[in-house]
């Protein structure tokens, strides 16, 4: 055991601003300390994760959950997809409008 996690009624009316701590909010500060607690010891036991992708300058760290971490990464990569999908499709209309030939427009898209 590492220590004690306390939540003050006094501190506890004050950062709510409320008078009188109803049950609803004695739970919902009970399960705040509980996912502190839960994160501490993620990291006093070294769960924590980071990604980066290759050939970018992207990188992110500091994950107490694998699964978060995973869906954090993936939307960074879903992003530089659509980006490139875009920037191609944009070169694309570009080639047509300037009347390239379609035999030219491959080497160039793939370059």
């Amino acid at each position: 055991m590492v220590g004690f996690v306390i939540a003050e009624k006094d501190k506890v009316r004050k950062e709510y601003k409320v008078k009188r701590i109803s049950k609803k909010l004695r739970e919902q500060v009970k399960q705040i300390l509980e996912d502190e607690i839960d994160v501490f010891d993620k990291y006093l036991s070294g769960q924590v994760y980071a990604y980066s992708i290759e050939d970018t300058d992207i990188a992110c760290s500091g994950f107490y959950d694998y699964d978060e971490m995973v869906k954090y990464a993936k939307e960074e990569v879903d992003g530089i997809v659509e980006k490139a999908r875009k920037d191609k499709q944009a070169k694309l209309k570009a080639m047509i409008k300037n009347s390239v030939p379609i035999d030219k427009r491959q080497a160039i898209l793939i370059s």
